[in-house]
């Protein structure tokens, strides 16, 4: 791991960009993000089960990542993961996390594409092709 923006050798998460920062992991992060904005009532929320209609995870520039389809920001997320949007709070979804939807091999995908030596050429999207050495994934 390099620095917050994701150049190093792996994929970073939410928790690496928030260790980055100077926080234990990404909860915590937005937790100390969610009571700057007055927003301290939300924080129980991020433990919440996720409900609602799901993002898709993709990965750009090293950095695996989801996007509020309500009002576009983009956040960096961890496997297994909910997504509870930092800008709009998910105020669409009563303010409750949103589920992930990850694709079933989303660690190989890492893997290939941590392979790739320029981290901003590591990027997929849902539909991608990434093929390995054998050219299979």
């Amino acid at each position: 791991m390099k620095n917050r923006y994701g150049y190093g050798d792996k994929i970073f998460t939410a928790d690496d960009l928030a260790q980055d920062r100077g926080y234990e992991n990404k909860s915590a992060m937005w937790a100390h993000y969610l009571r700057k904005q007055g927003k301290e009532d939300l924080i129980d929320n991020m433990s919440r089960k996720p409900s609602g209609e799901s993002v898709d995870a993709f990965i750009n520039q090293s950095r695996i990542m989801a996007r509020c389809d309500i009002c576009g920001n983009v956040m960096a997320i961890n496997l297994n993961d909910s997504f509870l949007c930092m800008q709009c709070f998910n105020y669409q979804n009563k303010f409750l996390p949103r589920p992930i939807n990850y694709p079933k091999n989303i660690l190989e995908i890492m893997k290939l594409l941590e392979k790739r030596v320029a981290p901003q050429d590591r990027n997929w999207t849902p539909g991608d092709k990434i093929e390995n050495k054998d050219g299979k994934l």
